[in-house]
């Protein structure tokens, strides 16, 4: 077990980059649970990384812990977004913190501030152009893949937005319209509702009218169904949405008998 631990702190970077693309796969596949527990890891990886670097190369590092990100978060500034502009930095506050830490604890105990590399010392020497040759199609490869996962993950919504926009039917309850989005990945609905209304807001497995609350099917459909002769239904607009900065919309529009009369196409948006 030490050993494999050891062999981790000296490769934490290159394994924080396999988690984060096999994070992106699991995404694509409908595993959120297994994407969030993988890109658990690859942020643990990217600290330790950055603290390997550090050792290394303090350029480097902070080019990669600093520079990057001030770029990164310049972008965030100018969409507004101001409060997640901070999280660029950081994989290098907790990298910062992790390495005082660990030198403190190391001080504590009589031992060197900074602990030997060993378990980079003892990997086997690579011929300098072999491992050029190597770290090329290692990144090359990498590149690909995380273009073609970037491209599958972007996607995604879309491909949601359409399994949902075959299930639709004309005549469909609101409630019926709710349930057949379920299993259709992250979504939202908002519907446009006559004047004094109560207000309703779905989302999956859950609706809401007013100050009630319905989970799982049977109550949402009785919610829903209670509420809808005095909802004036106009529309619902159904937005799906991934990791990826991207959105599809699903918009249904309810006749006066409150059912489903027409269904608009899907529609993908760039946020």
């Amino acid at each position: 077990m030490g050993a494999v631990v050891d062999r981790w702190l000296a490769n934490a970077g290159s394994v924080a980059v396999l988690c984060f693309a096999l994070a992106l796969v699991a995404l694509g596949a409908g595993h959120p649970w297994l994407a969030n527990a993988l890109l658990a890891l690859a942020a643990a990886g990217t600290v330790q990384g950055l603290r390997n670097l550090w050792h290394q190369s303090r350029p480097r590092a902070v080019l990669l812990a600093l520079v990057f990100p001030l770029l990164i978060s310049g972008l965030l500034v100018f969409d507004g977004l101001y409060a997640a502009s901070l999280l660029p930095f950081a994989p290098a506050a907790l990298a910062a913190l992790a390495e005082l830490a660990v030198r403190r604890w190391r001080v504590a105990r009589g031992l060197p501030a900074v602990a030997p590399a060993a378990a980079v010392a003892a990997r086997p020497v690579v011929p300098p152009s072999r491992r050029v040759a190597v770290g090329c199609a290692v990144l090359l490869g990498l590149g690909v893949a995380g273009m073609a996962l970037l491209s599958f993950a972007m996607s995604q919504p879309a491909r949601h937005a359409r399994a949902f926009h075959g299930g639709l039917r004309a005549g469909m309850t609101l409630a019926d319209v709710a349930i057949t989005a379920w299993p259709h990945g992250t979504w939202y609905g908002f519907v446009n509702a006559g004047d004094g209304a109560p207000p309703v807001a779905l989302t999956v497995g859950v609706a809401r009218v007013g100050g009630e609350t319905a989970r799982g099917e049977a109550e949402v459909r009785s919610l829903l169904d209670r509420h809808a002769p005095t909802l004036g239904l106009v529309s619902a607009s159904f937005s799906f949405r991934g990791m990826v900065p991207t959105r599809a919309v699903v918009t249904v529009h309810f006749g006066p008998d409150g059912r489903v009369a027409r269904i608009d196409e899907p529609r993908t948006f760039a946020d």
